[in-house]
């Protein structure tokens, strides 16, 4: 998707209190968001609902990772904060009950473990914008996954790999490398 200022895609699908997203993408565009909150910045993969409901997203803000739920609201906010460099990225974020984790390219951003159990209630996924019709993606988002539960470590980085492949993204870096992983459970590259 080569998204523009008021581009979007939305797509039907209930999420559960379990999921896990992936979303390739790329962009220069300087977010600055409205809130601290995940709903506040531009989105990637996105359900949220107005007011204080059970939704959640993944989004950019001030060229930063964000994800979270809401009811009550939880936000994890990545550490690396070059995401606007241009560049294709991987972000991954999972949930398994009141547990967030949030990783850029096969590496851990965040996590936080308060996040409550509600099932996620919104019934439509977006693509590019938060789901309330604001905050657009100006960039290009390559591909997105959604799954209905919380891939353990060995299986997201299996997903990570094939993106990564796919898509000539680099895992990991020098403080912390990741190993590429086939669905066979092959390690095709051995990050050290």
């Amino acid at each position: 998707f080569d998204l523009t200022s008021t581009d979007q895609y939305k797509l039907d699908g209930p999420f559960l209190s379990q999921h896990s997203f992936f979303v390739v993408f790329k962009t220069t565009q300087v977010a600055v968001p409205i809130t601290p909150g995940w709903w506040g910045g531009v989105g990637l993969l996105d359900a949220e609902i107005g007011g204080n409901a059970n939704d959640g997203g993944l989004s950019l803000g001030n060229a930063e990772l964000r994800a979270g739920v809401g009811n009550p609201d939880r936000t994890i906010s990545s550490i690396t904060t070059t995401f606007n460099d241009g560049v294709p990225h991987i972000a991954t974020y999972t949930r398994n009950g009141s547990q967030m984790d949030l990783y850029a390219n096969g590496v851990v951003e965040g996590s936080r473990s308060d996040a409550g159990t509600n099932s996620i209630q919104a019934t439509t996924y977006t693509i590019g914008s938060i789901n309330e019709d604001y905050g657009y993606l100006d960039g290009e988002i390559a591909e997105v996954i959604i799954l209905s539960k919380d891939l353990g470590a060995t299986e997201r980085n299996k997903v990570e790999t094939y993106l990564a492949l796919k898509y000539g993204i680099s895992l990991g870096n020098i403080a912390a490398p990741v190993s590429y992983t086939a669905s066979n459970n092959t390690v095709v590259w051995t990050g050290s």
